[in-house]
């Protein structure tokens, strides 16, 4: 098997789809190693246990650190490890590494592909604009135009990242789910809605994710408070982020629906995909997800969705009819999704989610990852 390995900056749990889709890559070359420039303070105390990512630590300068800058000591040590790629990977641009990848890939004759994970979205330069803007120009387009492969999540990232970038070396490559043992559904929908205390006409919404102002949780709750669907229950879960719980609970005591607004704090494992598995659906009003790995869970646990454009997997859904997929973020077409939820029967509901389901069986499947990034490693070798 070809050996892959990845660099990226910050490669730790805490940031997310980065940190999950960099492993689903690792994994996909029997576990080859990822080098991880990251700040100190971010190292892992026990780093053999979040093997196979290897942390080189960023220079203490703070100025430096920001930028993703390592010293040449680390940079040395990171380098040895990089040597035994055939192809190498980066992940994200905007920092030093992108560059110090690009050099090494061409002073030691290796190609390599580059994996944006959403950062050529217009979303990404509402903020800092000139500085990423000038980095992107001086920087940016060489590393781009250089890659043996330029990879997208989905199709929509693709697209938007043509203000920029419309290179030929361009894919579209899926990030993989693990199938959720769709048998247990039934029990896991009695045991969550007992804990909840639904009534069995009741529906149940799940919000799954970091209570983070971009993913808008608030606007989540607002919605269900706005629209004529007093049967409709809404489950929070995941941990605090700039919005907290607590926050989320007092919300909706002043919008009247703390009875129906269900705020759990984070799960993990086989709960949290209990909850997938009770929802009626999922849904996510974020202003931005490149690939969305929650809202793919869901569609692995036969469970409908509910998706603002923000989500860029929802192009690719909308003709498996698979869930409510919303034209645009006024508060109007959220509130109109969720009363159409509401009014949907549980038998069209049960059809949605098996549509879902298998549009994970045949698009998100690890099987099918694997596939798909071998067939590129091949062809990326036989061009070198």
């Amino acid at each position: 098997m070809e050996k892959l390995i990845q660099v990226g900056v910050d490669l730790i749990p805490a940031n997310g789809g980065i940190h999950k889709s960099t492993l689903q890559f690792s994994e996909a070359f029997g576990e080859s190693p990822v080098i991880s420039f990251t700040q100190r303070k971010e190292i892992p105390a026990d780093a053999t246990r979040h093997k196979p990512i290897q942390h080189f630590p960023l220079s203490q300068n703070k100025l430096l650190e920001w930028y993703g800058y390592a010293n040449s000591k680390a940079r040395i040590e990171a380098e040895k490890v990089a040597s035994e790629a055939d192809i190498l990977c980066c992940n994200i641009m905007l920092r030093h590494h992108a560059c110090w990848l690009r050099k090494f890939a061409r002073r030691n004759e290796r190609p390599y592909w580059f994996v944006t994970h959403g950062q050529l979205d217009p979303y990404v330069y509402t903020t800092r604009a000139i500085i990423k803007k000038l980095w992107l120009k001086v920087f940016g387009r060489k590393i781009l135009k250089d890659a043996a492969c330029v990879i997208f999540a989905t199709e929509r990232e693709r697209q938007k990242a043509a203000w920029f970038y419309k290179g030929e070396n361009t894919r579209v490559i899926h990030w993989p789910v693990e199938l959720i043992d769709v048998s247990k559904k039934q029990t896991a929908r009695e045991h969550i809605r007992s804990k909840l205390g639904l009534n069995p006409e009741d529906r149940l919404l799940i919000y799954l994710g970091r209570l983070h102002s971009m993913k808008n949780p608030r606007k989540t709750i607002e919605a269900l408070a706005a629209g004529d669907a007093p049967n409709v229950h809404l489950a929070m879960v995941g941990p605090d982020h700039d919005e907290s719980a607590e926050s989320c609970r007092e919300l909706a005591r002043k919008l009247g629906v703390e009875d129906r607004v269900h705020v759990t704090g984070p799960v993990y494992g086989d709960d949290k995909d209990a909850y997938l598995l009770a929802a009626d659906a999922f849904i996510s009003l974020s202003q931005r997800e490149n690939f969305g790995h929650t809202g793919a869970e869901a569609l692995s646990a036969s469970t409908p969705v509910i998706l603002s454009p923000g989500n860029d997997l929802a192009q690719d859904l909308i003709p498996s009819a698979c869930g409510f997929f919303l034209e645009d973020d006024h508060m109007k077409t959220a509130v109109r999704a969720i009363e159409a939820f509401a009014s949907t029967s549980f038998d069209e509901l049960g059809a949605m989610g098996e549509r879902a389901r298998k549009f994970s069986e045949e698009e998100l499947s690890v099987a099918k990852f694997k596939e798909r990034l071998q067939a590129l490693a091949d062809e990326t070798l036989q061009k070198r």
